[in-house]
């Protein structure tokens, strides 16, 4: 997916068609107030008509003051009915987090009561295969979910991850541990284990998709509530004049629904194809962390998955012999 194409569907937000199809009904997870990606992520699931968006959870470090950006931006939009629950508190990370001061005395619109695992409970319970978790944070509200409620990947219709590095990225030929992996390591090990149907957007595929001069342009001029809420953002972001977005999150969230159906919850493996216009490749890998289904740069020629082992946070996933490797 380019940059280009994602843009367009920024630019379109405030404008947008009545979707052709039902809208995915969707729950966003969420680290938003640390890199600038979340807050454009949530901009696009809140007000895409592609999404009906039912929850926004609240994962990592100052999970409350977070949550008050959540809050913020869809008031902003007049979407004060989709809740927003905050996640447990954690050690926060290291350096300071601007973008909390966008919403430190913001009152207008409060999280609910409800902790944020068990809003996702509630949700997936009310609404049985129908919803598509969108995790693009460290996992803690995904897994303490899962503590919550056992039938979680039984009762989802699909779970999307901003998560993991598989090969490689634009950054390094190598994996890599991944921020949202590091941060909440036995969380991961135990969403990646529990059998959801799950797809993993890595940074083999992320970290070449970043936000041009010109695209940034182009949205701050629309001059919307959102469209200066989301330049605000990213000037308190910034922490030099070449820094640029990279659209790790807005992936997770744009990679809808797919045209053909993951593997099924619980069965032993890896599934991934590689990114193009359509899925360019179907393969099965073995693995011991349950179905996974990566999305992946169409160049890729090699996969090794990140299946979170207690004593690594990376294992290798080699072919299976009915697998093939031909274009």
């Amino acid at each position: 997916m380019r940059s280009a194409a994602l843009s367009i569907a920024f630019l379109a937000w405030t404008a947008a068609a009545p979707a052709q199809q039902a809208p995915v009904r969707v729950i966003l997870d969420t680290d938003i107030g640390t890199d600038i990606d979340d807050a454009w992520a949530l901009g696009l699931a809140m007000t895409s008509p592609e999404f009906e968006l039912l929850a926004v959870t609240i994962t990592d470090g100052d999970t409350a003051a977070r949550a008050r950006i959540a809050c913020k931006l869809l008031y902003t939009v007049d979407r004060s009915s989709v809740p927003v629950a905050v996640g447990r508190p954690t050690l926060p990370p290291k350096g300071v987090d601007y973008q909390l001061t966008w919403a430190e005395e913001f009152t207008a619109k409060r999280p609910v009561s409800l902790p944020a695992a068990q809003l996702i409970v509630d949700t997936v319970r009310r609404f049985p295969n129908q919803v598509t978790l969108v995790a693009v944070g460290p996992l803690q509200n995904v897994a303490d979910a899962l503590r919550l409620e056992p039938r979680l990947p039984a009762l989802v219709k699909r779970v999307v991850l901003m998560s993991g590095s598989i090969r490689g990225s634009a950054w390094n030929p190598a994996p890599v541990p991944e921020w949202n992996v590091v941060r909440a390591i036995a969380d991961a090990q135990l969403v990646y284990a529990a059998g959801f149907p799950l797809t993993t957007v890595p940074l083999d595929s992320t970290s070449y998709v970043q936000l041009k001069d010109e695209e940034r342009e182009r949205l701050r001029a629309r001059a919307t509530p959102l469209t200066r809420s989301l330049e605000a953002l990213y000037r308190l972001w910034l922490d030099g004049p070449s820094r640029r977005m990279t659209l790790h999150d807005q992936l997770a969230v744009a990679e809808r629904p797919l045209r053909h159906a993951p593997p099924a919850s619980g069965r032993s493996g890896v599934h991934a194809h590689r990114r193009g216009r359509r899925p360019a490749h179907d393969r099965l890998f073995r693995a011991e962390a349950g179905s996974v289904h990566a999305v992946l740069p169409r160049r890729t020629d090699q996969v090794a998955v990140s299946c979170y082992r207690p004593a690594a946070w990376q294992c290798t996933a080699r072919p299976s012999a009915r697998s093939s490797w031909r274009s």
